[in-house]
């Protein structure tokens, strides 16, 4: 198996630069939702919600932005939307940020 990328696809902006790919898992079929989710507490629907990405077929759940970072949840699937659109908001702010001065 190849495990560098050919040189006439390059995945940079720059042609130049190919990788090492060994390190790489291998690829896998899989489809990542993100969307909110209703919180369980002891198998019971909490009536609290995160924002998750879903990976199917896999089956793995896991929260995002604002609610990894120890979110209790939000009362509704909108507040917990319009935390996670707060969370792209402020993390491009950051990355525009760094982009300018580092």
């Amino acid at each position: 198996m190849n495990h560098f990328f050919p040189t006439e696809k390059p995945i940079t902006s720059n042609p130049a630069f190919r990788y090492n790919t060994t390190e790489l898992p291998e690829r896998v079929c899989a489809i990542r939702y993100f969307m909110p989710m209703e919180i369980c507490l002891g198998g019971c629907p909490a009536g609290l919600y995160h924002y998750v990405c879903y990976v199917y077929p896999s089956n793995d759940v896991a929260p995002v932005g604002y609610c990894a970072e120890g979110c209790p949840g939000h009362s509704s699937k909108d507040g917990a939307r319009e935390d996670f659109g707060q969370n792209l908001k402020n993390f491009g702010s950051l990355f525009l940020i760094s982009k300018l001065y580092f």
